[in-house]
């Protein structure tokens, strides 16, 4: 897919994106020392060196790093590396990760996370040893689809983050959260699964 980051840019915001199978020797989001927004974006089935989420900011204005999900991360150091005070990162799931989920570093605001290891542990009411095999609709190789199942943890797990920064209120396919919200980049519908209606005649 790419060979090095993906997204970079200063004052820059990412939304709704769906990034998989790729091969990557550094990072997928990555700003170092300046402001970046990422939320409501899926990445899955990736692999590289690095990290998929990398906010190093020590800008005056805040970052956000919330509402996204990490599946099937292998051989980056983390899924979230997320440093300073003045970087949020709040309602993201990194299940299935072959080393870190999380990693945080000068104390950045953090809470709602989710991780099938250990490393979400920092953050208030995150969800920790998650089973990355009953959070999504399907993990099957190929036919992937990590909209939230019925059985999953991250729904009604969330904390509601309002409308700042504009858009963060939409979930990936362009839902409203309402006053209730799930962790990851999809929310459920009235916190149960999505149907589809067969219309027929």
């Amino acid at each position: 897919m790419y060979k090095r980051q993906v997204l970079y840019g200063y004052g820059s915001t990412y939304r709704g994106l769906l990034i998989h199978n790729g091969n990557l020797r550094n990072h997928v989001f990555y700003y170092d020392y300046s402001r970046m927004n990422a939320f409501n974006n899926t990445v899955y089935d990736m692999s590289g060196s690095r990290g998929m989420f990398v906010i190093r900011t020590t800008s005056s204005q805040l970052s956000y790093i919330s509402n996204n999900t990490c599946y099937n991360i292998q051989g980056f150091s983390y899924s979230y590396y997320l440093r300073f005070s003045n970087t949020i990162g709040k309602n993201n799931i990194a299940v299935n990760t072959s080393q870190n989920g999380f990693t945080y570093s000068g104390s950045p605001t953090v809470s709602n996370n989710m991780s099938s290891d250990g490393s979400a542990a920092s953050g208030a009411d995150s969800i920790i040893n998650a089973d990355p095999n009953t959070q999504f609709i399907s993990v099957v190789s190929g036919s992937e689809d990590l909209h939230l199942a019925a059985s999953s943890d991250a729904i009604k797990a969330g904390v509601n983050l309002g409308t700042t920064p504009e858009g963060i209120q939409y979930d990936i396919d362009n839902r409203a959260r309402g006053l209730v919200w799930d962790i990851g980049s999809d929310q459920s519908v009235s916190g149960h699964v999505r149907r589809t209606l067969l219309h027929v005649g």
